[in-house]
């Protein structure tokens, strides 16, 4: 770990996920002597490591949770308006299509007369 990072922002996020899945594995004992693998790893630097420190880790991890939520919840509302936008476009497709078969039909049936009373003329 390093201070190469001036902010928590800038720490990628595999790199935060590795951490915490690094600091669950302490916590759970994974690697022996849990009670001071616990003690070295919860400690806070200075100057403060943004990578390594699970306080700056864990709430980054949490503010970064927070906002791809609301990204989530936004995607989803602008999904639903999206849907609807499609499904009036495809109503008013559809009515346009059968409109356009109605006035072909007619077409069709006006040329039929013309060329029965041509017929009958000649």
């Amino acid at each position: 770990m390093s201070t190469k990072y001036k902010s928590s922002k800038e720490v990628p996020l595999e790199t935060l996920t590795n951490r915490l899945m690094y600091l669950s594995k302490v916590i759970r004992g994974v690697f022996g002597d849990r009670k001071n693998r616990i003690e070295d790893e919860f400690t806070m630097r200075i100057p403060a490591e943004c990578d390594r420190d699970a306080d700056l880790v864990l709430s980054e991890a949490s503010r970064r949770l927070i906002k791809l939520e609301q990204q989530l919840a936004e995607c989803r509302t602008e999904n639903k308006r999206l849907n609807n936008a499609l499904s009036i476009a495809k109503d008013y497709m559809r009515e346009s299509f059968m409109e356009g078969n109605r006035i072909l039909l007619y077409q069709l049936h006006d040329n039929k007369l013309a060329l029965s009373n041509y017929q009958d003329k000649s």
